[in-house]
């Protein structure tokens, strides 16, 4: 059973921020190395997460 707290056990070793998951900590440092795999196919935008590319390509006309 899961129980919820406001624990948040993981901390980022670049910043303050704090993750009740790994998980999110994990997807959150990606944001500190400044590597950039997804790229927009139609600019030349590209992002850390593919979800901030999909969020881009869904806002973006054309």
């Amino acid at each position: 059973m899961l129980i919820h707290t406001d624990e948040k056990p993981y901390e980022c070793n670049q910043c303050t921020a704090k993750f009740r998951r790994m998980h999110d900590m994990k997807r959150h440092e990606k944001l500190h190395s400044g590597e950039k795999p997804f790229n927009c196919p139609k600019c030349d935008k590209a992002f850390a997460r593919a979800d901030a590319l999909l969020r881009h390509t869904n806002s973006s006309s054309g």
